[in-house]
C-alpha cells in the first residue's frame, strides 16, 4: 500500500509538472521558479541524508554523481523551463517529453539496440 501511494504521488507530481510550471512561469521568471526548484530539493535531500546520516555518495562515485545530477537534472530543468517560457505549451512539452524514448530509439537505432540485454544486434 506504502508503495502504491508514493508511486500514484510521483505520477500526480510527474504529470501535473508542466501546468504548474506554466502557472509558475507566467507570475516569475525562469531563474526564481529554477531557485525555489532547487531549493525545494535541497531541504528535502537535507532531510534524507539526516535520516540516513549519510551526506555524500560513495568514494569513488562522487563526481560521476555530481556530473550525471548536473546533465540529467539540472540541464533538463534549465531547458524545460526556457522552453516553456519561449511559449512551448505545457501539452506540446509533455507529448514531446513522453515521446523522446522513442524519438532516441528512431534516431540512434543501433547504439541504443547494442546496449540493451538482448543483444538483438548480434
Amino acid at each position: 500500500m506504502k508503495s502504491t501511494a508514493a508511486m500514484g504521488a510521483f505520477v500526480l507530481l510527474w504529470g501535473s509538472a508542466a501546468i504548474f510550471t506554466r502557472w509558475a512561469l507566467d507570475h516569475s521568471s525562469v531563474m526564481a521558479v529554477l531557485i525555489l526548484r532547487y531549493g525545494l530539493a535541497l531541504g528535502a535531500l537535507l532531510l534524507i541524508g539526516l535520516s540516513a546520516r549519510r551526506w555524500l555518495p560513495q568514494p569513488g562515485t562522487r563526481w560521476r554523481v555530481a556530473a550525471t545530477g548536473l546533465v540529467l537534472i539540472a540541464g533538463y530543468s534549465v531547458f524545460y523551463f526556457q522552453a516553456m517560457a519561449h511559449g512551448i505549451t505545457p501539452g506540446l512539452l509533455a507529448t514531446l517529453l513522453g515521446i523522446q524514448p522513442i524519438l532516441t530509439l528512431a534516431a540512434f537505432p543501433q547504439s541504443a539496440c547494442s546496449a540493451c540485454c538482448c543483444r538483438c544486434a548480434d
